[in-house]
């Protein structure tokens, strides 16, 4: 697509019920909003996102204008949830690492490790679909690795181990082996080699628009899947239709006018529909 492919498309921050539509089967689809214009481009052009099941303040949910007008279908993603275990992880051993690389050790360290590696057995449990936070005398404890924090001089070792084991699908396969010594080598961290890869690769959500375009009206369908934890396959989330016009209302009067002066009108239109599974469908 060219600068100015969009160049006079319409997006208005709230719905005009004559001209715009959106219907969602399950959850909340949004109306239609162009992302705010990049300021080293052209405003609406292909650059920009059509926003429909997120928002540009969480970055979730934009859909690429040049993908939708170039092939009518567009996508969005998080992250792994090994991903963001990671992250969360690896700060935990750096700050228990520079902790233990005081000269003079702090008062109530073993309290300060056992609360950071209640982190790090908290990032785990969105792995895991463990409970390691829940409360002991209401709720089963379940955690993926051991439920007290390693001795001082063993701690780094172990968090390194996790670390290893989140470093690749296969290195989380052999982790996770029932028997096999891993670093989730527990019942709780136990998975099967299938469920171990699909969980190291699951995203936290994901969302697909399409999109039709029939003259001066643009629609289609949107969905949002997401997961409660990596073990856990992705449900759809939010799932609806939307329509909106690129015509100003100037040209709509226009329009208008000349039909009831010539009596003549013409229409055009197709198909874009989504089910509550995610299955899309498309026709004239």
């Amino acid at each position: 697509m060219q600068d100015g492919a969009l160049a006079g498309a319409r997006f208005d921050a709230a719905i005009d019920v004559d001209t715009d539509y959106v219907t969602s089967g399950k959850g909340t689809l949004s109306v239609p909003l162009l992302s705010a214009n990049d300021p080293d481009t052209a405003a609406n052009e292909a650059g920009a996102y059509l926003l429909l099941t997120g928002s540009q303040e969480d970055g979730e949910g934009m859909f690429s204008m040049g993908d939708l007008l170039g092939s009518g279908m567009a996508s969005s993603e998080g992250e792994r949830f090994v991903d963001g275990a990671v992250k969360t992880i690896e700060k935990v051993r750096s700050d228990v690492a520079a902790l233990l690389a005081l000269d003079t050790k702090p008062t109530g360290l073993d309290t300060i490790l056992e609360n950071q590696w209640g982190k790090l057995e908290m990032a785990l449990d969105d792995i895991f679909g463990t409970t390691s936070d829940a409360d002991p005398d209401t709720a089963t404890v379940t955690s993926a690795v051991r439920e007290s924090a390693p001795r001082e001089e063993d701690i780094l070792n172990e968090i390194d181990d996790i670390l290893d084991a989140l470093s690749s699908e296969a290195s989380f396969v052999a982790a996770t082996a029932e028997g096999g010594g891993g670093a989730f080598d527990d019942e709780d961290g136990h998975l099967g080699a299938g469920a171990a890869a699909d969980a190291f690769n699951r995203l936290t959500w994901s969302a697909d628009a399409t999109l039709g375009v029939t003259g001066s009206t643009r629609y289609g369908t949107a969905l949002r899947k997401e997961s409660d934890n990596a073990k856990d396959s992705p449900d759809t989330d939010v799932y609806g239709a939307f329509s909106y016009a690129t015509m100003e209302q100037t040209l709509r009067a226009a329009d208008a006018a000349a039909v009831s002066l010539t009596g003549i009108a013409s229409y055009s239109g197709g198909t874009r529909a989504v089910s509550g599974s995610g299955k899309t469908y498309s026709g004239q």
